[in-house]
């Protein structure tokens, strides 16, 4: 494990929001990344991590997932990283999942709840809730989410005539922020 960075942290150049430094230098490896990218942040130093350099993880997290304490082997004092995931609750895992799906496919406008929703959350389970055990019912709760939390997630029937097309109202980051008020529409 890293003990310390190829380069100075200290002497990097970061924008206000702390999400890209001038000199384009990131991870352990000390390279760059792609808008896009998965990245986790070291909450200790704030540096940024390439998903696949990063040891401790399993699976791959979804674009925009800021829901965990994460602590870079070099701040851990070369002992390994530590990554642990925050309690999520379903609204958030469903504007996880649709911005991911959104990042990925820019183009499409609406994505379908079994089909395209539930089937990423599936995919993403152990990612997502990694101490939880998948009920008879989850894809109910996922559909119940859709329909309750509509200052968030917005329907496509009127576009599509068609039940069960789903995307988010605006395709922003996801922030720890967005879930501190309401997200059902009658509450706003």
């Amino acid at each position: 494990m890293a003990k310390k960075f190829k380069y100075d942290l200290d002497t990097l150049e970061w924008d206000s929001t702390h999400r890209r430094n001038k000199e384009g230098v990131y991870c352990y490896c000390g390279l760059d990344y792609n808008d896009g990218d998965s990245m986790l942040q070291c909450g200790s130093c704030a540096q940024k991590f390439h998903w696949d350099c990063v040891a401790c993880l399993k699976s791959k997290p979804l674009r925009g997932d800021i829901f965990y304490q994460f602590k870079c082997s070099v701040c851990n004092n070369g002992e390994g990283e530590v990554y642990e995931r925050d309690a999520l609750s379903w609204v958030q895992v469903i504007y996880l999942t649709l911005y991911h799906m959104s990042m990925a496919e820019p183009d499409k406008k609406y994505f379908r709840w079994r089909e395209n929703i539930c089937s990423t959350i599936n995919d993403n389970w152990s990612g997502l809730f990694p101490d939880k055990a998948k009920t008879a019912t989850w894809q109910n709760t996922v559909a119940g989410c859709l329909s309750t939390h509509s200052a968030l997630f917005k329907s496509g029937f009127d576009d599509t005539q068609q039940t069960g097309n789903w995307a988010l109202h605006e395709v922003a980051e996801p922030t720890r922020e967005r879930f501190k008020g309401p997200t059902k529409s009658r509450d706003a």
